[in-house]
């Protein structure tokens, strides 16, 4: 979730053209254009570049797009033919980012991403690297170029006496995301009761539990958010596994839109223990939220999250379950790879099947411990370790939850 999307570039001076004068500078990194070009005699190309920065100035985004395009391309003709007038190598590149951020501004991003890459030419830049990799990662299906463009930025960025550590970083996040392909985690959940520390809990309906997961990302080579998975989850008894309860499962979750947090999913359950299911299970699950990874370079931060899902097992016997979850709090770095987060979190969860309902709201304070992994100069670091200890006090519910001390372990990459 939320997938947190706000790695941005900026550089160069301030814009003087409308086509930079972006809404979001963080979001879609800008050119310093210059004033619209004038000189004395206008052949064809100027003419037209002129007509465009008209064009944009009203608003009439379309019409400067086609005057732009037709301004390279009337360059382009002049140049083939060796004959003079065309666009010398400076004003041709500011164009071409100009051209860019309109399509940009349209929403056409894969073609945008076009002239970012035309306004490098002979010229390289990592402002412009940035905003072709953004406008690629944007018109989605060409992750393995957006993560090249980041790469590229980054390399030239580092370059640059005025290097700024804070966009490094949002950019080796970018590279991060975008190179991800496999996923793997794990995770213990203990419960406990008051007075007696982290005991464990008799069986309820969120009782003290292991899981393991294997997820693929497969975007980058069907151009589509498909993430195929297999888990395993079961019951702790007595510190260890309870094999009446394993339960394995295989599927398939689908993110439809890049803009927000929406997973659909389908997955085969399959009995591994006694008390385990063989069934259908279909899902979906939506989450939003800002700060669990720290921001770059912050020594302090807020952090907050919201996560609803809902399952129906066994569509003949229309069993089903609904959770529902929220905290928020703040976090604190200790050194470059540690954090420790305070907060406080609401859980509300209704599950039905075998001809029973049972539901449970709990709240409570907690308190985590949390390491990421350092990565390399090109990639922010995937790896994950966190501890948590928290309180739940159980407000309302069916089940035989008490309230009482929860102690969580989870890791993954």
């Amino acid at each position: 979730m939320a997938q947190e999307t706000g790695t941005q570039a900026a550089g160069a001076q301030a814009p003087k053209t409308q086509a930079d004068a972006q809404a979001n500078p963080e979001a879609t990194p800008q050119a310093d254009t210059g004033a619209p070009l004038a000189v004395t005699v206008a052949p064809a190309p100027y003419a037209l570049a002129e007509a465009g920065y008209a064009a944009l100035r009203a608003g009439r985004l379309d019409e400067a797009v086609r005057r732009f395009a037709a301004a390279l391309a009337r360059t382009d003709a002049l140049r083939a033919s060796q004959g003079p007038g065309g666009l010398d190598a400076e004003a041709l590149a500011r164009l071409a980012a100009d051209l860019g951020f309109a399509l940009d501004r349209l929403g056409r991003r894969g073609e945008a991403a076009v002239w970012f890459a035309r306004a490098q030419d002979g010229r390289p830049s990592a402002l412009m690297a940035r905003a072709e990799g953004y406008a690629l990662k944007a018109a989605g299906g060409a992750e393995a170029r957006a993560a090249a463009a980041f790469r590229r930025a980054i390399r030239l960025e580092r370059a640059r006496a005025d290097a700024e550590p804070r966009r490094l970083e949002r950019l080796r996040r970018e590279v991060r995301d975008l190179d991800r392909v496999v996923g793997l985690s794990a995770s213990v959940l203990l419960r406990g009761e008051p007075g007696a520390g982290v005991t464990l809990a008799g069986p309820t309906l969120v009782n003290s539990q292991g899981a393991v997961r294997a997820d693929v990302w497969l975007k980058r080579w069907v151009g589509v958010d498909l993430r195929p998975f297999a888990r395993a989850l079961w019951a702790v008894e007595d510190g260890g596994v309870a094999g009446e309860t394993v339960q394995a499962g295989v599927g398939v979750r689908w993110r439809p839109l890049a803009a927000t947090n929406l997973v659909v999913g389908v997955e085969r359950l399959v009995a591994v223990g006694d008390a385990a299911r063989d069934d259908w299970l279909l899902g979906i699950d939506w989450s939003a939220g800002r700060g669990y990874e720290r921001p770059p370079l912050a020594s302090r931060w807020g952090y907050w999250s919201v996560l609803g899902q809902a399952a129906l097992i066994d569509p003949a016997a229309a069993d089903w379950l609904v959770s529902g979850d929220a905290r928020a709090g703040h976090a604190w770095g200790l050194g470059q790879r540690w954090a420790l987060r305070a907060g406080v979190a609401l859980n509300t969860l209704a599950q039905h099947g075998f001809g029973d309902t049972l539901s449970l709201v709990e709240a409570g304070p907690g308190l985590a411990l949390v390491w990421r992994a350092p990565g390399t100069a090109e990639r922010a670091g995937s790896g994950r370790v966190r501890l948590e200890l928290r309180w739940r006090q159980k407000f309302a519910g069916r089940t035989a939850n008490r309230s009482g001390l929860t102690l969580t372990l989870s890791a993954g990459f």
